[in-house]
């Protein structure tokens, strides 16, 4: 792509202590088969390692790749609407250093929303490594992450997304739908569903890259669990508590007929099944949909507050409350006295 050519794709690239990672992933991103397509905007987050020398490499034969310093450290989704607020393309994806894209990721991509015009967001899946650098067509017997068809009321509980979608510039350039950059950790999940309130969300059955898990565990998800769990409570609470509002009593009914089922199974065999989900196929998520027990009791019982079922709300919490301790569900027990 020449330096002036309007760019299809724009991938924003995050980089704070990365050195060891930030070579493959641009080598990676330059191996596109749409490579003349896209720009690659690269926002140094004021990173203390030697990125910078590396990137100066590439910047030296690629013109599509532009590349920001900031003194000082911000959020990762800072860092994105930085990026995102100079950039040309259509198109938008975010592409973590620690993770890998198939030669054909951006194409496919973009070529799913370039043919579905309605849809806001596109996802595919991932397989789950624990080998830094390694392209996912050298990778075999790995785990897949085989998210589900987009679900939003199972997005409320938890992303099921993954770490490499791609969206319309649109979403931020008219809808004015950015980054909360009050986020650390869960900023992508926040604006997912924001950006599911207004388009269809789609899901690909390709895999199309790499989740890379740290045996050490310095994921951003997994270096702070408190943080995490606080701003996906959060997320959790506002967005549903919207969704509610926004839903009719007779839809409200019909959900709650779907929830009940749930409840009415023992928690233990619950637990069992959803486990055996989970760690005994080989492949992540699968087809089949499982809420954590806590959250479908409280769950439950937002609905049965909504249509002013208050006593069955409580008798669900306290039922639940003799199970497990939980503050969310404490919490909302009391709300009800």
């Amino acid at each position: 792509m020449s330096s002036s050519a309007t760019p299809l794709i724009s991938v924003i690239v995050s980089t704070y202590k990365s050195e060891r990672y930030i070579r493959k992933k641009l080598e990676n991103l330059v191996g596109q088969s749409i490579v003349d397509k896209i720009e690659i905007i690269i926002i140094d987050s004021g990173s203390p390692e030697g990125e910078h020398l590396i990137i100066k490499e590439f910047l030296s034969v690629y013109p599509q790749i532009k590349y920001i310093r900031t003194e000082e450290r911000e959020t990762l989704y800072a860092a994105w609407n930085r990026g995102i607020r100079i950039a040309s393309g259509k198109y938008i994806t975010n592409s973590n250093t620690d993770d890998l894209l198939t030669k054909n990721a951006l194409e496919t991509l973009s070529a799913y929303l370039l043919n579905n015009p309605h849809v806001g967001l596109v996802y595919a899946d991932q397989i789950l490594t624990s080998i830094p650098n390694i392209e996912p067509e050298k990778l075999k017997g790995n785990r897949v992450i085989r998210f589900p068809e987009f679900d939003y009321i199972y997005m409320l509980e938890r992303c099921i997304i993954g770490s490499q979608p791609m969206w319309r510039a649109d979403v931020h350039f008219k809808d004015a739908i950015w980054f909360d950059e009050s986020f650390e950790v869960s900023g992508d999940h926040e604006f997912e569903l924001r950006v599911a309130d207004k388009y269809p969300i789609a899901h690909l059955e390709s895999v199309l890259g790499t989740f890379y898990k740290s045996p050490g565990k310095t994921n951003k998800e997994t270096e702070n669990f408190s943080r995490t769990a606080a701003e996906v409570a959060r997320i959790t609470l506002g967005f549903t508590d919207a969704f509610l509002d926004a839903l009719s009593a007779e839809a409200a009914e019909n959900l709650l007929k779907k929830y009940l089922i749930y409840l009415r199974t023992p928690i233990l065999l619950y637990i069992f099944t959803e486990l055996a989900v989970r760690y005994l196929t080989p492949n992540i998520y699968k087809y089949i949909l499982f809420h954590s027990v806590e959250f479908t009791y409280w769950f439950v019982c937002k609905l049965l507050i909504k249509l002013k079922r208050v006593s069955e709300a409580a008798h669900y919490c306290d039922k639940y409350l003799r199970y497990k301790k939980s503050d969310k569900i404490d919490s909302l027990l009391l709300s009800l006295q």
